[in-house]
């Protein structure tokens, strides 16, 4: 009977439970002709007799035959520990592991368990595990520490868990904490999370905690996590897990480029890399020739090579299944776009005279819509990188120089695609030209070879094969599991750098000093005010002497920027301070460049922008701005320097607006401040005593040149792309006058108070937080802290009224509404107000809008009034007034209780609120309850009873009040 036959039986007659006649049927086998399958199966058979030493005995001799078979190393393993010969059947299971089923994975690990060392090893990524070689290498990590008998958490600092990589995580029985809502404001994104770092790490006990390396929204994952791991978990190892040298080669491009822009970006980053990996206690990085660069630059530094783990893949496609060309890069990376320029402009007609229907397809990250050209096809979605891969006939990596693109390249070649790139492009994979990989430094050289590959059966076989084998010998799975073992060999013998209180990563300094970095509203809006404070910071440093620091301040600026900077005043005054700092370090080459960057954004010194700007204004007088920003002032000196300064730092041009203030009689030096004032932009200074914001704002807009008028508040701190974003607004609606409301809050500090926040997320005052964006609505949105209306129909409908000094913006909206003028809410015109506002602000206000609605019904006969459950028609009479006494007196005693306890809980700081939980919910909700419940009845109350005190007088001057109106409109 045939070997395959006897198994088969030995096969069924175990599915019946005949195991003593399984076994003497697989002997029988293999007398007749043995091999490894027969003897593990063989001694599996023992093992469920109970014949441990004949089990033995089998699995020996299946490995003498077969030494590398999975099964059976999984199968001895478990019978070499369950009888005590731990370490060798944990070295089994631990070399089969990566190849066994997922419940074989899950058995093997509760043996590793239970025999492991206890050891703990945390690692922080910006995410989870994705599709590629650098996932790949966190995987194999966690799986081969898993293996190795560790504890291992898994930290990723953006919130999506995503699957598979959570799943593939969790089934290794590693721990995943996902969104950490401590840092992730850094990067303008707010969530609710349910964990804390600091809990983690003080329960963890981790041996060692291995940060992956990246720039991922401009704030690195080791810039955030090693003094707070230093500080809570002192006795934690930390290593960096580092790519390639990023940042040195995109410095070393830029440098050579004398680009000022990416040479300060590309610098801003070594040195923060540099800054990090100094502050670890090792670093790793995944190839020798990283490995030299960082020496170079660090020489002390401790580090190893952990090298990427690649699998070579069967081609499932061949020459005559592939077409075509393909480019595939992280074009975020300077010389990746350089890179491709080349292509375009010199490489790329070449081919096309060659293969006039040829195509070059352009795929990866931050891929450019000006790449594309005659023959050259842009994949804004393209697939996976192994579909992409293989998919085209030939990849090309242009890269000018040894600082180029490798991880892409040694992608295509693990998926069988052959590769045309440069000598030095090739120079730290050590390929070789002709045998693994063509290569050429010319563009005619670089042409020929590409067309030789895309026509070539023979040598695209013979080059695709030895891709795949040069994958094999460099990426292997070996290869890196004897790097990992040296590594935690070594970092095991270390001890752990201390813990120092003074620390602080430099790009991170800022958010300790403005803590509105981190709470500002818009979450998105974080970036400008981060970008503006660090230009403040260098400014400072310069005053006082520090240029180096300055300037380590100023460059973090273009970190946070993709692409070019835009030409205004605001990096003028940038460059110009990197250009001082730069000659009190007497670096001149360095300061000629900077100086040469400030003119460019100059109109008045770049021909170039000054055509820009001359047909962007053709519409309109050459010397008239876009926008006038109307401010009434009165002794708030401090807080408008603070709006001055942020109208300062617009991205509009300064000669596209102008800023009118209008101070009422300030006592607290306004007035020498401004006139002393020197902003980029013009600045037109009026003054008026007494007369409210009514006829301040009247007065502003007489004198406004503008095409728009942008009303705010002495209060208000406007976002870098405030103006810029109510024109775009106002220009999405042409042929439409319609007033363009932004979004508006407090600020952070302003909101420790329990009023100031619950009025930040309620709409009880303003209505922003309820309004969708784009939304159309009429006067009662026409609120004048944040709001854009064409001039010429504000003048059209009477302007400003100078008899409301509370109102005026109300009493204006209506006019305009009769017009048919809208209000569109456009979220993302955003500022913030700079108040506390407390119960006796609050008060004041509702009898100033008392005040303003008696003005307000006295000009419009058919307004109604609601004011809670309130109907009041126009006009109020005396026994309306009546009326509203009697219905009050009653619940006066419950308002004044009510308002006694509003203002005890508004006058401690409302933030610690947030972390003290009842059973459910915060404190911090609780107290929000009890305002939204009491404050409208305390508002309304003391709205209605003002109502009532100030009819009487009003009656008696509203006459020539409204005669004097009506002739000045």
């Amino acid at each position: 009977m045939p070997q395959r036959t006897k198994q088969q039986r030995a096969y069924e007659l175990m599915a019946k439970g005949e195991v003593k006649e399984a076994a003497d049927l697989l002997h029988e086998a293999l007398r007749e002709n043995e091999s490894c399958d027969l003897w593990n199966d063989w001694a599996t058979v023992c093992v469920a007799l109970g014949r441990v030493d004949d089990a033995q005995r089998g699995y020996e001799r299946a490995l003498e035959l077969d030494p590398d078979n999975t099964q059976c190393h999984f199968n001895f393993g478990v019978v070499l520990v369950g009888t005590g010969s731990t370490d060798r059947g944990l070295k089994l299971l631990r070399q089969s592991f990566n190849h066994l089923t997922s419940p074989e994975q899950s058995a093997a690990l509760m043996l590793i368990d239970e025999h492991a060392h206890g050891k703990s090893f945390l690692i922080i990524s910006d995410s989870l595990p994705t599709p590629g070689p650098g996932g790949e290498r966190l995987l194999q990590i966690a799986r081969r520490l898993r293996v190795l008998g560790y504890r291992v958490t898994f930290i990723a600092r953006s919130e999506a868990i995503g699957e598979p990589s959570a799943a593939s995580l969790r089934n290794i029985g590693v721990q995943v904490l996902a969104g950490d809502q401590e840092r992730l404001p850094s990067l303008g994104i707010d969530i609710k999370g349910s964990w804390k770092l600091d809990d983690v790490l003080q329960k963890g006990n981790f041996e060692i905690a291995l940060i992956d390396h990246s720039f991922r929204g401009a704030i690195a994952v080791a810039e955030q996590y090693i003094d707070e791991i230093r500080k809570f978990s002192p006795r934690t190892k930390i290593a960096i897990l580092g790519g390639d040298r990023h940042t040195i080669r995109d410095w070393q491009a830029a440098d050579a480029s004398d680009d000022c822009i990416a040479r300060e970006r590309g610098l801003d980053f070594m040195v923060r890399e540099a800054e990090c990996y100094s502050a670890a206690d090792l670093v790793l990085t995944s190839t020798d020739d990283d490995y030299a660069a960082w020496t170079e630059v660090i020489p002390d530094l401790n580090i190893e090579l952990l090298p990427l783990v690649l699998q070579a893949t069967s081609r499932s496609t061949g020459f005559d299944d592939r077409r075509d060309f393909l480019f595939l890069a992280d074009f975020d990376c300077a010389t990746n776009r350089n890179a491709m320029v080349w292509l375009r402009d010199e490489i790329w007609p070449k081919i096309q005279k060659q293969l006039p229907s040829a195509k070059l397809h352009v795929a990866g990250n931050m891929v450019l819509p000006e790449f594309a050209a005659a023959g050259i096809e842009i994949l804004e979605h393209a697939p996976d990188s192994p579909q992409l891969l293989g998919t085209y006939r030939v990849f090309l990596s242009p890269v000018p120089s040894h600082i180029g693109q490798k991880t892409e390249t040694i992608l295509a070649l693990a998926n069988g695609t052959p590769v045309v790139t440069t000598s030095l492009g090739s120079q730290s994979l050590a390929l070789t030209d002709g045998e693994n990989v063509m290569l050429g430094d010319s563009a005619g050289a670089f042409a020929n070879k590409a067309v030789e590959l895309n026509t070539g059966h023979l040598v695209w076989n013979n080059l695709s094969k030895a891709g795949l084998r040069y994958i094999e010998y460099q990426f292997s799975e070996q290869q890196f599991q004897s790097h990992l073992d040296v590594f935690l060999e070594r970092i095991d013998r270390l001890v752990p750098l201390d813990w120092d209180p003074e620390h602080r990563f430099s790009v991170r300094l800022m958010e300790e000093l403005h803590p509105e970095i981190l709470t500002g509203r818009p979450a998105k809006s974080r970036m400008e005010v981060r970008v503006l404070k660090y230009a403040d910071a260098g400014e400072r440093l310069l005053s006082i002497g520090h240029p180096a620091e300055a300037l380590q301040q100023l460059r973090h600026i273009f970190t946070f920027l993709r692409g070019q900077t835009p030409p205004t005043m605001f990096f003028a005054r940038v460059f110009s301070l990197m250009e001082r700092g730069y000659k009190e370090l007497e670096d001149h080459a360095s300061a000629v460049r900077c100086g040469r960057a400030a003119k460019l954004c100059l109109p008045e010194l770049n021909p170039a922008l000054r055509l820009i700007t001359a047909d962007r204004n053709h519409h309109r007088p050459p010397a008239a701005p876009v926008i006038s920003v109307i401010i009434p002032t009165l002794n708030h000196k401090v807080s408008l320097e603070q709006c001055l300064e942020s109208l300062n730092a617009q991205t509009m041009a300064a000669d596209e607006f102008e800023v009118i203030v209008v101070d009422g009689g300030s006592t607290d030096g306004t007035q020498e401040f401004l006139q002393q004032e020197k902003s980029s932009f013009r600045m037109v200074y009026l003054a008026q005593t007494g007369l409210g914001n009514g006829a301040a704002r009247r007065l502003a807009a007489e004198h406004a040149k503008g095409e728009f008028l942008l009303s705010i508040d002495d209060l208000t701190v406007a976002s870098p792309r405030l103006l810029q974003e109510h024109l775009d607004a106002h220009r999405s609606h042409p042929g439409s006058d319609v007033a363009v409301l932004g979004a508006f809050e407090y600020n952070a500090i302003a909101r420790k108070r329990a009023l100031t926040h619950f009025l930040s997320i309620e709409s009880f005052l303003f209505p922003q937080s309820r309004v969708q964006a784009s939304s159309l609505d009429d006067f009662p949105q026409f609120i004048t802290c944040n709001l854009s209306v064409r001039r010429q129909a504000a003048l059209s409908a009477g302007s400003f009224d100078p008899n409301f000094k509370f109102g005026e913006n109300t009493d204006l909206g209506l006019r305009l509404a009769r017009r048919g003028c809208k209000v569109v809410f456009h979220s993302r015109a955003h500022a913030t107000h700079n108040q506390e506002m407390n119960m006796d602000d609050l008060f004041a206000h509702a009898r100033s809008h008392a005040r303003a609605a008696l003005g307000l019904m006295a000009k419009n006969p058919h307004l109604k009034l609601f004011a809670q459950f309130v109907e009041l028609n126009s006009p109020i009479t005396g026994f309306d007034v009546a009326q509203l006494r009697e219905m009050l007196e009653p619940h006066r005693a419950a308002v004044t209780a009510a308002a006694n306890a509003l203002r005890q809980y508004d006058a401690i700081d409302f933030r610690p609120f947030f972390d003290a939980r009842p059973q459910q919910g915060t404190a911090a909700n609780h107290i929000l309850g009890l305002f939204r419940q009491t404050l409208p009845n305390v508002y309304w109350f003391t709205f209605l009873e003002s109502l009532c005190n100030e009819w009487g007088q009003f009656n008696s001057r509203v006459p020539g009040q409204l005669e004097l109106a009506g002739a000045s409109l």
